[in-house]
């Protein structure tokens, strides 16, 4: 799955990214995933966070890196690119997931962006 944070805002966009991580960032393959095991950030604060109910609080405390090695944020373009890299990694399928900027959930956009 490749959730997609798609604005013509790059901060916007930016914001929304950090924003996705702590839906996930309790599960118990996330030190895995997010890079925590090899050597990547720590996550443990913003799973503080998480646990004790600030989830815009842990978002704040998401690196930019981890957010952006999880999603697909951007304009269209960069989105796509993000995409064919995962097309590249041996993804037959990826399922592409809108997230929202702001109020915009970015359907449209999305759709264009996979057609």
């Amino acid at each position: 799955m490749v959730h997609c944070c798609l604005s013509d805002d790059p901060a916007a966009a930016a914001a929304a990214a950090r924003a996705v991580v702590p839906r996930y960032v309790l599960h118990p393959a996330v030190p895995r995933l997010f890079g925590e095991l090899d050597g990547g950030p720590p996550l443990d604060g913003v799973r503080e966070l998480v646990l004790a109910g600030d989830r815009a609080g842990a978002a704040g405390l998401v690196p930019q890196q981890v957010a952006d090695g999880f999603v697909a944020r951007g304009e269209a373009g960069r989105v796509a690119a993000r995409l064919a890299e995962y097309r590249a990694a041996g993804v037959d399928l990826p399922v592409v997931f809108p997230m929202p900027v702001g109020a915009d959930w970015g359907y449209e956009k999305t759709i264009a962006v996979v057609s």
